[in-house]
């Protein structure tokens, strides 16, 4: 991730970045509203918020100072990721359909904002780009398999068109796969794997192709438990 300050500009590496103390907290849901038997208007919001402090675990180069090991450090980022696309049923048409396949396409509107401060090194950053907004089609599918029993298979994956659009792009991958166990004809329980891929970008205008710098790098992934609900 890319910051700035009075220090001028740098790079942080959240790897690098492992605290004594540390918060995060996530929300995710989908939600698909029928307006036929075969398609619908599909929604899916994930938000997260970290943080992390501790001590610097080496001599890290922050622009125009060296933070020194041992320095305290506070850092704080906060992600959200909404998306919204209209979904096309191709096969499996009722719930006893054993194979459930579907497509869908729209747009994707996420914000990040992070914020890191070590006052011993006398350092302070906040994004290079400032709080901002990132905007991107997407377009994605979804397979569900259902057995004998009240187990199932379920693979969702949601890709954005890393064009720029304004200056700005996203480059995001979105993962989901797992089993799932139906515990009633309305509910059924998720346990499977999240992985979310994210690179934001800045362009030097809004028709460049090439030379865009890189905002941030988000590698968000693991397992997850989920209710599903039909009504």
């Amino acid at each position: 991730m890319n910051l700035e300050g009075g220090t001028g500009r740098f790079a942080l590496d959240l790897e690098d970045m492992k605290g004594e103390g540390a918060f995060s907290g996530a929300v995710d849901f989908t939600a698909e509203f029928a307006l036929t038997p075969d398609n619908a208007v599909r929604i899916v919001y994930g938000g997260m918020r970290m943080f992390e402090d501790g001590k610097l675990e080496a001599d890290m180069n922050f622009g125009s100072v060296t933070g020194l090991k041992g320095d305290p450090f506070e850092f704080e980022m906060t992600w959200s990721h909404f998306y919204a696309g209209l979904s096309h049923r191709l096969t499996g048409n009722n719930r006893g359909s054993w194979f459930d396949l579907s497509v869908h396409a729209g747009a994707m509107i996420d914000h990040t904002l992070s914020r890191f401060e070590s006052t011993a090194s006398g350092v302070k950053g906040e994004p290079a780009d400032g709080e901002r907004g990132w905007f991107a089609p997407g377009a994605g599918l979804s397979m569900a398999f259902r057995g004998p029993g009240p187990a199932g298979f379920l693979f969702e994956i949601l890709q954005s068109a890393p064009a720029n659009l304004g200056g700005q792009g996203i480059a995001l991958t979105d993962i989901r796969t797992g089993v799932t166990v139906d515990l009633s004809s309305a509910a059924s329980l998720f346990l499977g794997y999240r992985y979310v891929r994210a690179v934001y970008s800045i362009y030097p205008d809004s028709f460049a192709r090439e030379d865009a710098q890189k905002s941030a790098d988000l590698l968000i992934r693991g397992p997850i438990l989920g209710l599903d609900l039909r009504f």
